[in-house]
């Protein structure tokens, strides 16, 4: 018997903006009268500590074989559970997880965020050394595992427009939904923020948050007083980094959240320079407090309407620091909050969202 208000969620997503996304969900639809189960891989995952190739083998055999065994396992559990609704979250090693292939019969819906980027992208900085492109090589039946496993799915829900593009560029896909997540838009009020010249940047110290970029453009600043502050947990990819700091430049790579908002909440300019992020959780908690200066790429569009509730420049050092240099000048920034965050919007969008998927499912049946 179909149990009417269950909702299985598959995830296997580490810390950052993909779990902060499931678990604000998970808590509204739980408000909403509906039962949570969570499924994911029980053994901890990791990933080739080096580019030596037995590391690099033993890496695809846990992948390959062993991950695929658990989630066939998962999948028998799920689908004795017979839940009404089956959401598949990403999983951070192949992107689209292998569980897809075998709960067919539940009609499960994919939450896709992004592509399997490292095949697709420059993702690193060290990307066209030859110890990568062997590794990437080697990692190549990923990259097919992933494609394939979202070519086959019936339900995609896209998190941006962005992502909505992706999915039919690189996978050949199309889906009519997009869930935005926490985002609502709101009466326009305007906001004013005291200029005090200083600038933060949050995320994962790696390539892709865009950090080495904010760095340049405060390096290339004529003001003495400006400062940058950046947030985030340390990766392989710091030194890269951290190397390229001066005195007017500060990281804390320990944060909590609580340490964050204090950070955010005494500084003027959040700066979103993110490398085609496909959404930007903490750019739109920043939209709230600071006045936010980033690239025009990736989903930042979608939060960011330029010139009215922040501004987007084009992936450009000099013409980005000559926008820095106008906006550093003005005593104060004013400027209109048009969203706010609102995870329960999000929620009751997904709701619609399966009703239409499970009719149509329906439907098709007959």
């Amino acid at each position: 018997m179909v149990k009417e208000n269950t909702i299985v969620i598959y995830h296997q997503l580490k810390q950052g903006g993909g779990l902060i996304f499931l678990n604000s969900l998970r808590k509204q639809l739980q408000l909403l009268g509906y039962k949570i189960i969570i499924f994911k891989p029980s053994k901890k995952t990791f990933k080739p500590s080096n580019n030596k190739l037995r590391n690099i083998l033993k890496y695809l055999y846990y992948v390959i074989i062993e991950l695929n065994i658990e989630n066939r396992s998962l999948a028998k559990e799920i689908i004795s559970l017979n839940p009404k609704y089956l959401l598949i979250f990403p999983s951070y090693i192949t992107q689209a997880p292998s569980i897809l292939l075998f709960v067919k019969k539940c009609n499960p819906i994919y939450i896709f965020t992004e592509s399997k980027r490292e095949f697709y992208e420059k993702t690193s900085f060290d990307y066209n050394y030859i110890h990568k492109i062997i590794a990437r090589m080697l990692l190549f039946p990923i990259k097919i595992l992933d494609k394939y496993l979202t070519r086959f799915t019936v339900n995609v829900i896209p998190i941006s427009s962005y992502s909505q593009n992706v999915l039919l560029n690189i996978y050949g896909k199309s889906s009519p939904f997009i869930l935005k997540p926490a985002i609502k838009e709101t009466k326009s009020q305007i906001r004013i923020i005291e200029n005090n010249l200083q600038f933060i940047s949050v995320g994962l110290i790696t390539k892709l948050k865009g950090h080495y970029y904010s760095i340049k453009q405060i390096n290339k600043l004529k003001s003495k007083k400006v400062s940058l502050i950046i947030v985030g947990k340390d990766s392989h990819e710091s030194k890269h980094i951290t190397s390229k700091t001066e005195p007017k430049i500060k990281i804390f790579n320990k944060c909590s959240n609580k340490e964050k908002n204090r950070c955010l909440n005494k500084s003027s300019f959040y700066l979103a320079n993110q490398e085609n992020e496909p959404y930007g959780i903490s750019t739109l908690e920043a939209t709230n407090i600071l006045f936010i200066l980033g690239k025009n790429e990736g989903g930042t569009p979608e939060i960011i309407q330029s010139g009215i509730n922040g501004f987007l420049y084009p992936n450009n050092i000099d013409i980005s620091v000559s926008i820095l240099e106008e906006f550093i000048n003005k005593k104060q920034i004013k400027y209109l909050q048009t969203c706010i965050i609102n995870w329960k919007n999000t929620a009751l969008n997904l709701v619609k969202i399966l009703k239409y998927c499970d009719l149509h499912n329906t439907i098709n049946e007959k």
